[in-house]
């Protein structure tokens, strides 16, 4: 489903004039649809840490406490955003707060291999790290839809373009939108439309799977002892 074909079924769902057109048209509620359905797909992105929106990074690192910037499309990291060494094997202890990093900084605390944050749109980590390893981390990207040549967005551009999010749920949002911008009645409309968000995430969501294997996060285990433990 492309993006006029979204805005097509909303305005047939309420008995409105169906567009042929709405990018490039400044007339009648083209704007409206337009303004509707860029605002739906802000909202719907970020209710959500969606798996078509996960994306991954893997800078190289700088000699110095500040890093790289986030990658352009970043918009947050996941609720267990790790930062890894891959380098090193290892996981860095964090994201911590900033009084938490700056007292790692001031007391030049050995924290192994090292601790890290987000600030002003890049990754500072401490100690520095040697330059040249290899960084990685999943973030949750800004671009929620794309081009009809599977360029991604931050926001819709052409009656051709198609979301990498369900184009039927934001065209749910875009009816009860439609409803609200006109002054009438869209609390029934709404309610479907949050019906449907749950179903989709609740759909979308990843359950954890217990292995007797290693696991990533057991790559930087912590201190053992050599000896033997006799009853």
């Amino acid at each position: 489903m492309s993006f006029l074909t979204m805005i097509q079924e909303a305005a047939g769902s309420l008995n409105q004039p169906v567009p042929s057109a709405v990018f490039g048209v400044a007339t009648g509620d083209a704007p409206l649809w337009r303004n509707l359905a860029q605002r739906e797909g802000r909202d719907l992105a970020s209710r959500h840490n969606w798996q078509a929106l996960i994306a991954s990074a893997s800078p190289i690192t700088l000699a110095a406490k500040q890093q790289a910037a986030l990658a352009s499309d970043y918009d947050r990291m996941p609720l267990s955003g790790d930062l890894w060494n891959l380098t090193l094997q290892q996981r860095y202890i964090g994201p911590v707060d900033h009084m938490i990093y700056e007292d790692l900084v001031i007391r030049g605390s050995a924290v192994l291999p090292g601790a890290w944050l987000i600030q002003n749109g890049n990754i500072y980590i401490t100690p520095a790290p040697t330059a040249g390893q290899s960084l990685f981390y999943y973030y949750i990207s800004n671009q929620w839809c794309q081009s009809s040549g599977g360029t991604p967005q931050a926001q819709w551009a052409a009656d051709t373009d198609t979301g990498k999010l369900s184009e039927n749920l934001m065209g749910l949002g875009v009816t009860w939108r439609w409803l609200k911008a006109k002054g009438m009645d869209y609390a029934e409309e709404m309610a479907s439309y949050e019906r449907e968000v749950e179903r989709a995430t609740s759909r979308d969501r990843n359950f954890g799977v217990m292995t007797s294997g290693s696991a990533p996060r057991d790559w930087a285990p912590g201190p053992t002892w050599s000896g033997t433990i006799t009853p």
